[in-house]
């Protein structure tokens, strides 16, 4: 029964070997798509930053475009002929003008809102560079975790058949047929105190005498495992 008990662990070890190297690459794609997020959340910041800053400009210029325009107007009031016309001309300057304040106003939201995105934009940009490094140094430690495994799963795959010589064959079928039927690959299931481990059930009287013979296989009839006395 000990070399089936060295067998269950090896192969127990194999397992978790080869459920590790399944989810390390999850686990890596995970974490590539996290600083892809990182990445797009920054250059949205971006977009819209360029944005105001464009609008803000466009702004200013039809500022520069209004006074202009008030300068033409007011030239031309020495030019007319009329009252009527000088009054036209009273009314349109006193439009733009009001025109140029509400512009003016928005400028100076724009130009408050521009320096708000440039400090946030400042900010996500020195946390997105911690965010970036913390998720490449994870990376790289997955990947040198895959490396350690899979040198240790081949290792141990080596030794399998060698743990495999000792047991009887029919011994081993038995073991294999179990094994392949847990999900939680452990064939095995050590009995202390009269209770199954595997399944914490205890155990008929009976079978506890078969298990201190020691000269067939028994199978908990409850988890349908392979028992065996715990030292």
């Amino acid at each position: 029964m000990n070399g089936l008990v060295d067998l269950q662990a090896h192969d127990l070890l194999v397992h978790r070997l080869k459920k590790r190297l399944q989810e390390i690459p999850a686990a890596v794609k995970k974490l590539e798509g996290d600083a892809r997020k990182e990445e797009e959340a920054l250059a949205e910041l971006d977009r819209k930053f360029k944005h105001e800053e464009v609008t803000q400009k466009e702004k200013e210029l039809e500022i520069k475009s209004g006074e202009e325009e008030v300068k033409k107007l007011q030239k031309r009031l020495m030019e007319v002929k009329t009252n009527k016309e000088y009054t036209a001309l009273i009314h349109e300057i006193d439009s733009t003008k009001v025109r140029i304040s509400q512009l003016e106003e928005e400028a100076l939201r724009l130009m408050d809102s521009v320096q708000d995105f440039r400090r946030r934009r400042e900010e996500v940009r020195k946390n997105q560079d911690k965010k970036k490094s913390a998720i490449q140094a994870s990376i790289n430690a997955l990947r040198e975790e895959e490396t350690a495994a899979r040198q240790a799963l081949e290792a141990e795959e080596k030794k399998r058949p060698v743990l495999a010589s000792v047991v009887s064959r029919e011994t081993l079928r038995t073991y294999e047929q179990v094994l392949n039927k847990k999900a939680d690959h452990k064939a095995l299931a050590a009995v202390k105190a009269g209770v199954c481990k595997g399944c914490q059930m205890r155990l008929p009287t009976v079978t506890i005498d078969q298990l201190h013979k020691g000269t067939d296989l028994i199978i908990c009839e409850n988890c349908s495992r392979i028992l065996y006395l715990e030292d």
